[in-house]
C-alpha cells in the first residue's frame, strides 16, 4: 500500500505538524507513506515538494499573492483575509509522481495558493481513493475556515457576513461546487474531534460521505515530564513561582481567545498571593505591541525547537488556552504530554481532551471570570499532582502513535478492498 500525504507545507501551521506526525507514525508501522508539499523546510527524505526549482518557488508564492489578493477583494474586513479561502489558485498535483504512484491521496490542508477546487478535483477524478483530514470546516463551508456562530453551511451559505455585499453569492456557489464536487464513493472524511465530526456530519457537502474520529498522534518521547531547574535558572524565574503559560503562532488571532485571558489574568492578579507568586510565559508571534499583562511576565518569540518546546511546557505548571474555536490543538496535547494539566473554555475538540477536574479544567465558554476561577482552583489544587499524572496517561492512551497509525492503516485498507 502506497499512500501520499498532502499538505501545502510540512513544518508551517498546525496541519503540517499533525499530518508529519502522522506521516512517522505511519512509517514507524511499516507503510510506504510520502508526504508532498508545497512548502518543504525540514530535512525528511520522504518529503516531496511542488517547489523543485526557484522558478516553481516563485510560482508558489504568485499563487500565494493572487489567492490573498481575490480574499481581499471580496471579504468586507481586512480580519478575515486569512479566515476566508475562495480556493481559486493553485498547482495541479494530478501528474506528480508522488501522486501517480499512490494508492491512497490522504489531503490535510491545502488553501493559500496550494489547491484549488478544480486542482482538488483533478485529484479526485484519477480514480484513487481520497481521505481528507479536518483541521477546520473549510472543507464543507462556504469558503470560512471556522464559522462562530454561523450556520449555513448546513443549507446553503447565502449572505455570508465575511463578504462584500456585492461578493454575497460567491460562498453560495462556493459550498455547491463543493457539494457536486465530494459526492463521491471514493472519498472519506476524517475528524480529529468529536466536536469537528458533528459539524461536518450536518453540512450539506459531507453529511453522505462516511466520517471518521480520529485524533492527531504525538511523540510521548519528544514530549515528556522533565527535570526543567536549569532551565528554569535560564529564564530566572525563582524556584518558588508558579508558572502559566500561554501560546499561539499567531497570538492576535481573535479566535485564540487572548483578550479573554488578559481579563482573567486581571481577576487573578487581583489576589495579592497571586499576583506575587505567579509567573507568565507567552510563546508566539504577535503584530501589535504586548498590552501591559498584571503579572510577571516572560515573552518568548516563535520558538523553532521542538526540543526546547517540550521543555518548555514541562517548565510550566498550568498551560492556558482561551480559544474561542478550535478542533484538536496540539498545544494542549503537547502539553498534557509533558505532564501539564491546561485550562481552556469548554467548545470545539478541547472537552474531548480535557477532563474537567480530572487532568486539567474546562471553563464556561468566553466567560473569563470562570477562566480565572478554573486556573486559580488547578494552580493551588491540593491533589496536583494527580493532575499531573492524568495528563499525561490520557495522552499515552488516547493519542501514541501505534493507536493512532493504525487506525489510519484500518480506513485505508477498508477503501482499497471496498470493504468500506
Amino acid at each position: 500500500m502506497n499512500v501520499t500525504i498532502i499538505n501545502k507545507s510540512d513544518r508551517t501551521g498546525g496541519a503540517a505538524v499533525a499530518a508529519m506526525r502522522l506521516t512517522k507514525a505511519l512509517r514507524k508501522q511499516g507503510a510506504n507513506v510520502r508526504f508532498l508539499a508545497q512548502e518543504k523546510k525540514g530535512t525528511e527524505p520522504f518529503v516531496e515538494t511542488t517547489a523543485a526549482n526557484r522558478f516553481h518557488k516563485y510560482r508558489n508564492y504568485l499563487l500565494f499573492l493572487l489567492e490573498i489578493a481575490k480574499n481581499t477583494v471580496i471579504t468586507s474586513s481586512k480580519r478575515f483575509r486569512f479566515q476566508y479561502s475562495p480556493a481559486i489558485f493553485g498547482s495541479d498535483l494530478s501528474k506528480h509522481a508522488a501522486v501517480k504512484n499512490a494508492d491512497i491521496l490522504h489531503i490535510h490542508w491545502y488553501n493559500q495558493g496550494f489547491l484549488s477546487l478544480k486542482n482538488i478535483e483533478q485529484l479526485i477524478k484519477l480514480g484513487k481513493p481520497v481521505v481528507f483530514t479536518l483541521h477546520d470546516m473549510w472543507l464543507f463551508t462556504g469558503g470560512c475556515h471556522f464559522t462562530s456562530s454561523c450556520v449555513g453551511y448546513k443549507t446553503d451559505c447565502s449572505f455570508c457576513p465575511m463578504l462584500k455585499m456585492q461578493d454575497n453569492s460567491y460562498s453560495e456557489k462556493l459550498l455547491d461546487i463543493k457539494i457536486k464536487l465530494l459526492n463521491n464513493n471514493n472519498i472519506e472524511v476524517i475528524t480529529c474531534s468529536n466536536w469537528l465530526n458533528n459539524e461536518a456530519s450536518q453540512s450539506s457537502v459531507l453529511k453522505k460521505l462516511p466520517i471518521h474520529t480520529v485524533p492527531n498522534p504525538i511523540d510521548t518521547e519528544t514530549f515528556k515530564p522533565a527535570d526543567t531547574s536549569s532551565f528554569r535558572k535560564e529564564l530566572g524565574i525563582a524556584p518558588e513561582k508558579r508558572i502559566l503559560l500561554f501560546g499561539a503562532a499567531n497570538i492576535g488571532d481573535k479566535r485564540k481567545g487572548f483578550k479573554h485571558l488578559l481579563e482573567a489574568l486581571e481577576i487573578l492578579a487581583q489576589n495579592v498571593e497571586i499576583r506575587e507568586s505567579t509567573v507568565l510565559v507567552i510563546f508566539g508571534k504577535m503584530k501589535d505591541e504586548m498590552p501591559k499583562i498584571p503579572l510577571e511576565t516572560i515573552k518568548l518569540e516563535y520558538i523553532n525547537s521542538i526540543e526546547q518546546m517540550a521543555k518548555l511546557y514541562a517548565l510550566a505548571d498550568v498551560f492556558i488556552l482561551p480559544s474561542l474555536e478550535d478542533n484538536l490543538p496540539n498545544t494542549i496535547m503537547e502539553a498534557m504530554a509533558c505532564g501539564t494539566p491546561c485550562v481552556a473554555f469548554r467548545t470545539g475538540g478541547l472537552p474531548d481532551m480535557i477532563d474537567h477536574d480530572k487532568n486539567g479544567m474546562l471553563a464556561d465558554f468566553a466567560s473569563a471570570q470562570n477562566l480565572s476561577e478554573q486556573t486559580k482552583k488547578l494552580l493551588f489544587h491540593p491533589n496536583y499532582d494527580a493532575f499531573r499524572n492524568a495528563a499525561r496517561e490520557k495522552v499515552l492512551r488516547d493519542y501514541n502513535q501505534e493507536r493512532i497509525a493504525n487506525k489510519h492503516l484500518e480506513i485505508y485498507k477498508q477503501m482499497l478492498d471496498g470493504t468500506k
